[in-house]
């Protein structure tokens, strides 16, 4: 893994149709006469960001936006990903990251999941170069749409030799009780397994402790993402620390996006008792993220600084944040290795000027 001096950070948990550039997606909009909030590309960036804690499914509700103008069109998804990498290294200051997609979503009925995929990792791969930038993807199934699911595992096998290194299931987990997930979700991860990729659920966000127990014992689940829920059970929290799930490497807790989890209502109450610092004081394997950038503002540099504003982290804890997420990543062990003995100094993260106002109100 590629540290260096000026771009350091790690991220996991990242969705690449959260993090579209506004700007992109209001040009093919008014290109395409798809009508979206707002009268120019400025309004529009700031009419998507959501400011105020609300529910995780009205936080979903944004996507119908972001989605419409991109869905179907191969030079739209292709623009939308190399716009991404820039990013990433731009306002993320990344040198590592894992994008997460549903092909699905993105085919606007015109293309296929499997040339989605393709779109995307082809800009991935011209994008990374350019950029510098390391990179794995990660498929996604939908809670809400099952029936996709042995096609986007099917998909995430045929793309492994070209970066594919795991399969997620997203989507409001809130009616999720630990046992009712749909059997052809808990059958793809099986076959996911026997084929070699990795597995990751989205739990405990909106849904109980029990989902994420359902998601390690039945879906694979080597890291959660959110999973929040866990510290509402204690048996299950103690059964994920001992299996040091990575709260998002082998049987993980979970990855943890602290702006996001305001703004869906996943998590309330005031910043000194976000689940991070629980997290922190009891030692968990997490690591932060930001979730979807275009709707919450936020890439990672400004994430950190909202959390050092908080005076939710410190320096240290933000150095050893971003090397546990290299530690869990799925890259090959050959280009692990290298961040077991590499790092930076993230102190210097708590006296940059923090952002303003969002951060400040939530």
């Amino acid at each position: 893994m590629r540290f260096n001096e000026n771009r350091w950070e790690v991220e996991l948990h990242i969705h690449l149709d959260g993090a579209f550039r506004p700007s992109t997606v209001y040009r093919y909009a008014e290109k395409k006469g798809i009508h979206v909030p707002g009268s120019n590309a400025e309004e529009f960036t700031s009419r998507l960001a959501i400011t105020q804690p609300n529910s995780l499914s009205s936080f979903l509700q944004t996507f119908d936006y972001i989605i419409s103008p991109i869905a179907g069109d191969k030079e739209a998804i292709n623009q939308i990903t190399l716009d991404f990498v820039e990013d990433c290294v731009t306002r993320g200051g990344h040198c590592y990251v894992e994008p997460r997609f549903s092909p699905h979503i993105l085919t606007g009925g015109k293309l296929s999941a499997e040339e989605v995929t393709k779109t995307v990792l082809d800009a991935l791969e011209r994008g990374g170069a350019n950029h510098d930038l390391q990179w794995r993807a990660i498929l996604c199934m939908m809670r809400g749409n099952p029936e996709w699911s042995d096609d986007v595992v099917a998909i995430a096998k045929k793309f492994q030799p070209y970066g594919v290194v795991a399969v997620d299931v997203a989507g409001d987990d809130k009616p999720c009780d630990g046992t009712n997930t749909d059997p052809r979700i808990k059958e793809a991860f099986k076959k996911a397994k026997a084929g070699g990729l990795h597995c990751i659920a989205h739990a405990g966000e909106n849904g109980p402790a029990a989902s994420v127990t359902e998601a390690v014992h039945e879906m694979f689940a080597e890291r959660i993402g959110h999973g929040y829920h866990i510290l509402d059970d204690p048996a299950v929290y103690k059964d994920v620390r001992e299996r040091n799930i990575h709260f998002e490497a082998s049987f993980s807790p979970s990855n943890v996006c602290p702006l996001s989890s305001k703004l869906t209502g996943s998590v309330h109450g005031e910043w000194s008792s976000h689940p991070i610092t629980r997290f922190e004081a009891d030692k968990v394997n997490y690591s932060i993220s930001t979730d979807d950038p275009t709707v919450t503002g936020q890439w990672m540099q400004a994430e950190k600084r909202m959390l050092a504003m908080q005076m939710v982290l410190e320096g240290e804890q933000f150095h050893m944040a971003n090397l546990r997420a290299a530690e869990a990543c799925f890259l090959g062990a050959e280009d692990k290795a290298a961040s077991a003995t590499s790092g930076v100094n993230h102190a210097a993260l708590s006296a940059q000027q923090p952002p303003g106002r969002r951060a400040e109100e939530l």
